[in-house]
């Protein structure tokens, strides 16, 4: 029968705390505690960041804006959907013998009966496919309450095939984001680094170890996890020395549980999970009303659609470029809740999930040719097996007290490695696993919360005297395929339902269709095969096993299907993890990945979200005012200022009698105002000495529309001859460079928006803007936020950093004839100027 629920609100709760459901067995604490129900959280629904799914990467993204937003004084508000109930507070395993299960194998068939409901609890399926899944976690935390742990780099030849900018990123030094309020950064050399150490990855030593010596213990010996260390090395050596083996030497392994703490009184982390991260921020916020609030989570609020509605403009509609509602069922009632225009919606579904959701809300096919979509090309996962064997206890007793001179302690424990292989058909690695217990688990102790020692010791000392079991949990490198249309037999592909009739019954959208390429000959399984076999041979395996291989679907590794790049004709996503088509949202799972390599994905997949935390939080953050130092410092290196002393006086509109309505201005010496209102025109500073090799840097800031809508066009000039009075006469815009400002990307030809090039950034309708990192635009009354342009014109080759990012490239025309002049474009809106200054080269 039904537990019975009745709410709790006596005596003990203060004034206005919200109530606690009772069940027949519990008070729901820690349920009302962190979350919010959807009134609570839409009292006020003047949102900045939604986050769409509260599992591993967006629980980690949703945590990063808040608290980095609050460093940078600038606290943003965050609302958390997830679609499915609050289950536990942290990962499943820092809870003793809980028994939190997954449906990890055997897989089902998404179309049998049983996929049709949830299976452990939260496990559910919202698409089609023509291989098993395990579905997904549908809970507050997701699948980061559920996952093994091991987070390895991706290597330097997976990441030769990423874009540059996402390279760079990865392994270069954290950051710095003009962040005064924010408290210095650890030192670590990269952001995988800090995030290893964020999450437990590092100190590599302080989860698998070697038993501490006892009184009792002889004072010359050695643990299970050296020995086999040592053993590992020497049997590569071996190999390496006759029939060789890709095989890399044996590394700590990379596992994200954190034992000791880093600062006295504080309690370690153990087994990482995101949603402690979120927990933490969101009890930050609890004595705030809930209008006031900056953090809220929802649980049960399934997204089934972002709404994205046409917008008038030049006597069409065309296909809009931003979401202005998010469409969703919450407890089984249908709810639509406002997005404003400077907000930024970030899907952390999962891969599959992700993907279907951009399907529906907002194809890509319509602005390719011929309707080629490309959102759900490249669906990857990881090809994986299992492969155990034995060694003879006391012949390798005897091998180490050879080798190291050392004697085997009794007490093994466990031991753990990590194997990288680099093959010509792709990459592959070994979780190795070591155990002596009398168990005959691989594993070992390994992933056990024992709060009792006297049950540890006892464990511990359950040695089995004749073996010592090893597995190889090998993990190798699927190819996904961007090129092949989805649906093209033999390729990997994920669309929506084409039928009417199939659609999810409860949330009403369409399920996605997913197809995996048939693995089975993949030649990964047979180099992955032969290495463990050679391996396990020279290191002195008693027999040779078959290996267990996991079905393709059964990994929750699937990646690749909203894949990112610096195209954006090519990729679907920037190198921010920012859709190229659509304005405001963002991506923070596994879907964002170009290729896999053999890596297991969360590693990077953290290390992407705090990147998307950091370009949201980045948006709302001015460039800064130079300083009189930095001003000194680039007149030392011949940089000319534009708005100083008479340099000032220099700027001109191309028809003065705009000067009777509004003209563009100049405020208090230091910044120009233009305004679209007076009629099309540029300001021009009017030099007789032409630009034509240079570098210019400026700031600016847009506006927004009375009714909010970030339509403010603008544009910056080089080159340009000198303008007539109607800009379209004397073939002005084709003999002139723009760099445009226009984040709705309005292409007036097509009459569409969202057109790379012709969005902010873009060297106007010649190189596309790669990446979206305009700021939030800004409001009269408010100090607003200001960008920084920096553009460099040499010979034929143009470049354009916005905000610090490599945002477009590219070759002029050969017909090309231009002129010398700079000048500001005034269009549509207001957009101001400031620190204009330019060195000729």
């Amino acid at each position: 029968m039904p537990l019975k629920q009745t709410r709790v609100t006596g005596e003990s709760f203060p004034q206005g705390e919200p109530d606690v459901q009772r069940t027949s067995l519990s008070l729901d604490v820690l349920g009302r505690f962190i979350c919010n129900t959807y009134e609570e959280a839409t009292a006020n629904p003047d949102f900045d960041v939604v986050v769409i799914g509260s599992g591993m990467y967006g629980g980690y993204c949703a945590a990063k804006v808040y608290s980095e937003s609050e460093a940078a004084g600038r606290p943003l508000r965050v609302l958390v959907l997830e679609a499915g109930p609050f289950l536990v507070a942290e990962h499943g395993q820092n809870i003793p013998n809980l028994g939190l299960s997954n449906p990890f194998r055997p897989v089902l068939d998404p179309y049998s009966p049983d996929a049709q409901k949830p299976r452990d609890l939260v496990w559910g399926m919202g698409w089609r496919g023509n291989t098993g899944f395990p579905g997904t976690a549908y809970c507050v935390g997701g699948k980061s309450i559920y996952w093994g742990g091991w987070c390895p780099r991706l290597r330097a030849r997976d990441l030769a095939q990423w874009p540059s900018g996402v390279r760079d990123y990865l392994t270069g030094p954290p950051p710095s984001t003009n962040m005064p309020n924010r408290p210095a950064a650890p030192s670590a050399k990269s952001v995988y680094e800090a995030v290893e150490f964020e999450i437990g990855v590092k100190p590599a030593d302080d989860f698998v170890f070697d038993p501490i010596l006892g009184p009792e213990g002889p004072p010359n010996a050695i643990g299970l996890n050296a020995a086999l260390g040592a053993l590992l090395k020497d049997a590569l050596a071996q190999l390496r020395a006759g029939a060789g083996t890709p095989l890399g030497d044996p590394e700590p392994p990379p596992i994200a549980v954190q034992t000791q703490s880093f600062v006295s009184g504080v309690f370690s982390p153990d087994k990482f999970s995101s949603l402690p991260l979120l927990t933490y921020a969101r009890r930050q916020e609890s004595g705030r009303p809930d209008r006031e609030a900056r953090l809220f989570i929802v649980p049960n609020a399934h997204v089934s659609k972002l709404l994205i509605p046409a917008v008038p403009k030049d006597g069409a509609r065309p296909a809009g470029y931003r979401p202005t509602g998010i469409e969703m069922w919450v407890d089984g009632l249908r709810r639509t809740l406002p997005v404003k225009s400077t907000c930024t919606v970030v899907l952390a579904l999962g891969c599959i999930e992700s993907t279907r959701l951009a399907l529906e809300s907002f194809p890509t096919a319509p602005d390719r040719p011929n309707n080629d979509e490309i959102m759900g090309r490249n669906l990857m996962a990881h090809l994986r097996f299992d492969f155990q064997f034995s060694l003879d206890r006391q012949r390798f007793r005897e091998w180490v007290l050879d080798t190291t001179g050392k004697a085997l302690r009794d007490h093994l424990q466990t031991a753990s490695f990590h194997l990288q292989a680099d093959t010509p058909d792709g990459r592959f690695h070994f979780q190795v696993y070591a155990a002596g217990d009398a168990g005959n688990n691989a594993e070992g102790l390994l992933y056990r919360m024992i709060p009792d020692t006297t049950v540890a010791q006892r464990l511990a000392a359950a040695q089995d005297p004749n073996k010592i079991d090893v597995i190889f949990r090998g993990c190798g490198e699927m190819i996904g395929d961007r090129a092949a249309p989805v649906h093209t037999p033999g390729t990997s592909w994920i669309d929506l339902a084409k039928s009417p009739g199939d659609r999810d019954a409860q949330f009403d959208h369409a399920r996605a269709y997913v197809h995996y390429a048939d693995q089975g000959g993949a030649a990964i399984w047979g180099r992955m095969r032969e290495a463990a076999i050679t391996l396990a041979r020279q290191m002195g395996a008693e027999d040779i096993p078959s290996e267990d291989r996991h079905e393709v679907g059964s990994t929750w590794h699937d990646s690749g299907t909203l894949f990112m790049g610096d195209d954006p004709g090519q990729s679907v996503t920037d190198i921010c993890g920012h859709f190229h088509n659509i304005a405001n949202v963002a991506c923070v799972d596994q879907a964002l990945f170009p290729t896999v390599g053999s890596a297991n994905p969360v590693l990077t997949g953290l290390c992407l979200s705090r990147r998307v935390a950091e370009t949201i939080v980045g948006r709302h953050v001015s460039a800064p005012e130079l300083t009189a130092d930095e001003v000194a410092a680039e007149k030392a290196e011949g940089f000319v200022f534009l708005l100083e002393g008479a340099n000032a006086s220099k700027w001109r509109p191309n028809r003065p009698a705009l000067t009777a309505t509004r003209p563009p201005l100049i405020v208090n010496d230091t910044v120009i105002e233009v305004h679209g209102e007076a009629g099309l025109g540029v300001l021009f500073y009017d030099d007789p000495t032409p630009f034509v090799d240079f570098e210019l840097r400026l700031q600016w800031k847009a506006f927004p529309e009375p009714g909010g809508e970030p339509t403010a066009n603008s544009g910056v000039f080089l080159r340009a001859p000198r303008p007539p009075a109607d800009l379209n006469d004397d073939n002005f815009y084709d003999r002139a460079v723009e760099i445009q400002i226009d984040d709705t990307g309005y292409d007036s030809a097509a009459r569409r928006f969202r057109s790379p090039l012709h969005r902010t950034g873009a060297i106007y309708r010649i190189s596309p803007a790669r990446v979206r990192s305009q700021k939030a635009p800004s409001t009269d009354g408010t100090p607003g936020f200001w960008n920084e342009f920096r553009i460099t014109a040499r010979g034929t080759r143009v470049t354009v950093l916005l905000n610090g990012l490599l945002c477009s490239e590219g070759d002029l025309p050969q017909d090309l004839n231009p002129g010398g002049l700079l000048a500001l474009q005034y269009h549509t809106g207001k957009v101001q100027f400031r620190s204009l200054r330019v060195r000729r080269m």
